[in-house]
């Protein structure tokens, strides 16, 4: 006569890894999902562009070894060896990029916490609103360590201007 016992075991054994396995599966889709919609949030929307746009320049900051393109709208505010703010005349548009190997970021109050695709890296992202000219405006706030330099880079830009910063951000 065959027992049952161990077989009953082995189909016990079976159901809960199949569940374990689930579950770990679960997980994976959500955060691709999670990802997916993170990018989708941050990816521009169709917009009308008028007569007149505006036209850009490429930024370079030898010390901070990157570039990336601005409107000319864009007028620098601060600029010193590592570190340069640029903001709009009317305070709409804003990016503020510092550098420096020891890099701190200081405590804000957040909003919102996401993360950014750039050169390939996913980056951790804090969402939160400054005031510029008495406008509010909604900014982004990240840090990229530079990979041939041990310089650390801290962006802040705000969300109109986040797209093209992403398309055209380099390092030199």
């Amino acid at each position: 006569m065959h027992k049952k016992g161990p077989y009953i075991l082995l189909f016990c054994l079976t159901i809960i890894l199949i569940f374990i396995v689930g579950m770990q599966y679960g997980k994976y889709v959500q955060k691709a999902n999670k990802e997916q919609d993170i990018l989708r949030e941050l990816s521009p929307t169709t917009t009308v562009v008028p007569a007149g746009s505006p036209e850009y320049r490429r930024y370079e900051s030898k010390d901070c070894s990157v570039a990336f393109t601005l409107p000319l709208s864009l007028k620098k505010t601060q600029e010193s060896t590592d570190s340069a703010t640029f903001i709009s005349p009317d305070g709409k548009q804003y990016l503020d990029l510092s550098c420096s190997p020891k890099l701190i970021t200081p405590s804000l109050s957040k909003e919102a916490s996401s993360s950014l695709s750039l050169k390939g890296d996913i980056i951790p992202l804090q969402r939160y609103t400054i005031t510029q000219n008495d406008t509010p405006l909604t900014v982004v706030d990240f840090i990229i360590s530079h990979p041939q330099e041990k310089n650390k880079i801290r962006i802040i830009v705000d969300t109109e201007l986040l797209s093209l910063f992403q398309n055209s951000f380099e390092f030199l």
